[in-house]
């Protein structure tokens, strides 16, 4: 069992221990009664809870390893550039490069 598994778990428990002692105290019932019903509230909510947090870690771990298998992360040289095709520049980014470069020379020459 791992570790959200057994924060759920031990969640779940010390939450149906707390609901059960409520419960007890506002029925009236005795307390030696109030504590023996919130420890098998407790003992039950526990083991359902690490039941629920193990399913639900194995479901996240499967969609994990769904996903790593389907975005592989690209393989990375570093002695290679990348390349990148382009196959023709639009005209409004020519323009903007130009206005950069001469920007750029005119801070330069000031």
């Amino acid at each position: 069992m791992g570790r959200i598994a057994k924060v759920i778990a031990s969640s779940m428990g010390l939450t149906g221990f707390a609901i059960a002692c409520i419960a007890g105290l506002s029925a009236g019932n005795p307390t030696n009664m109030i504590l023996i019903r919130s420890l098998v509230a407790m003992i039950l909510c526990y083991l359902l809870g690490s039941i629920i947090g193990a399913v639900g870690e194995w479901v996240v771990t499967q969609h994990l390893a769904d996903y790593k298998a389907k975005n592989p992360i690209p393989e990375y040289d570093p002695g290679k550039e990348p390349i990148i095709e382009v196959d023709e520049v639009p005209e409004e980014v020519s323009q903007i490069a130009q206005t950069e470069q001469t920007a750029a020379s005119d801070r330069k020459a000031a």
